[in-house]
Formats: C-alpha cells, structure tokens, sequence
C-alpha cells in the first residue's frame, strides 16, 4: 500500500519579485517512480497561494522509500491569458450541411401558361399531385471545440461519467454567448500531460434559435436550435385544382436539454 505524508519542513516560500514556494512530502511503499509521480500529482495542490505547480523531484532515499518536492512559481504568460480570455482555447470549423425542407422561406414567382393564374401552394415544395415533395438545401453549420487543463483529482470517474450523460444534449441556459437551446455538446476527449493534469477537449454544434416564422399563413413560430419543425399539410382548392397548402406547423422537442454548467467554462 503506498502512503504519502507531507514533511515538517514542508511549504518553505520566498515572496518578491519571482515568488516560489515547495510543498515536500514522503512516499512509501512502492519501487515505482512513475507511481510516486501520480501520487505526488494526485496529493499536490494545482495552486498554492496563489502560485502555480510547476515541476515535481522525485528522490529516492531507500527501499521503497522516496522524497518529493513540489516547486511552486507564477503563472506562465500564456496560462495567465488562458484563464483572463477563456476564447484563446477555442477553436472552430464553419461549413454547410445537407437539409431536406418541405417548405419555402417565400414564394418570390409564379409562372404559368398563357390564359392561366399559377396555382397558390403557400410556400409548399414540389408538390406532384399527391405528395409534397420538398427539396434538399444548403445549411451553414458551426462546430467548435473549448480546451480545458484540469487538475488529475477533479477528472474522477463520476465526472467522466456526467460528461458522458451530457453528451447529445443542448444547453439549458445562456452558454458562451449563446441563448438556451442554441448548443449541442458533442462530448469529450482528454489526455494525461507530462505535468500528470488531464488536458480536455469539449466539442460542440451549435444552431441559431429561430423566432416570428411564418409557414404559409401560419405566423409567429418560435423554434429553439435543437428543435424540429414540422408541417402538416392538407388539399385545398385552388383555380378549381386540387393543392397542397400548410394547414398547422409544429415544433418538437427531440433532444434532451442539460446543464452545462459541469463543463467550467463560462456562460
């Protein structure tokens, strides 16, 4: 069984222009360096009085017995932006995707031959005299990954366990700039680095919130992101010729909502 203490002349510091700080502790009961690290990492605060862990020395003193320190030093430059400014961790990937509609935005022309009105479908697609068709369109879509450093005793396995119930769930409330049910989480990735944190990567998908449509003559359809929307349509009578027109729109809720706050990166 392999026991860490902390010793008595433990947590010596110097304060000034270039503070540091040293956290000592004992390790017994293993031969396995890399087993102490974990440990040590594992024990050892991520910050400590303000200062940031840098490095660990490992020593070995006898049989299954090993000194540790663990050197404390200001933030790198780089790490200090990355807690300020959370978007230096962001990257993105803006594209289109493929989607099927049954429904135009307007109708911006209707065309017919010499002596006959084209027939009013409201905005119907591709009606073929029994079924209204649609087509296929080109969405924008946004994706996006957030990167996080986390220290190795806060990635527990319940932790990974509720990143796994989030994922394919969009959030509940304000996230990164974005309304309630604009972001889908698209789970997870995470490495050990060699400072023994757990380096993380969250991705997302993201669909604007839609409010006011119109469907025909149906008006004010308001549609989260993650929402589908739906048509019903039903025969009507137009020029004395049978068409298809919009009769009732509906928004379904087909993903589940969820609480990003688990994720610690803002809102």
């Amino acid at each position: 069984m392999v026991k860490i203490t902390e010793k008595l002349n433990s947590r010596r510091s110097r304060w000034g222009e270039n503070p540091t700080a040293e956290l000592r502790y004992h390790v017994q009961g293993t031969m396995d360096d890399l087993l102490v690290r974990d440990r040590v990492l594992a024990r050892s605060p991520r910050f400590y009085a303000g200062l940031i862990r840098n490095d660990v020395d490992i020593d070995p003193v006898d049989y299954e017995l090993w000194e540790a320190t663990v050197n404390y030093g200001k933030q790198k430059r780089e790490e200090e932006e990355r807690s300020r400014n959370p978007l230096l961790n962001l990257g993105f990937e803006i594209g289109t995707e493929t989607s099927h509609i049954t429904q135009s935005r307007r109708t911006v022309g209707k065309y017919a031959v010499p002596g006959k009105t084209a027939e009013n479908y409201y905005g119907a697609i591709g009606f073929d005299g029994e079924t209204v068709q649609g087509t296929d369109i080109l969405v924008p879509t946004f994706q996006f990954t957030q990167q996080r450093i986390l220290p190795i005793e806060t990635v527990t396995f319940g932790f990974v366990r509720a990143l796994f119930y989030l994922t394919g769930r969009f959030n509940s409330g304000a996230f990164l700039g974005f309304e309630a049910g604009e972001v889908l989480f698209l789970g997870a990735g995470g490495t050990r680095n060699p400072e023994g944190d757990w380096d993380l990567t969250y991705r997302f998908s993201a669909s604007p919130n839609a409010k006011n449509l119109t469907v025909g003559k149906i008006r004010g359809i308001n549609k989260r992101g993650w929402d589908h929307l739906w048509v019903r349509y039903v025969d009507d009578v137009d020029q004395k010729v049978l068409v298809k027109v919009p009769s009732s729109a509906y928004v379904e809720e087909v993903i589940q909502p969820g609480n990003f706050n688990i994720l610690g990166i803002g809102s």
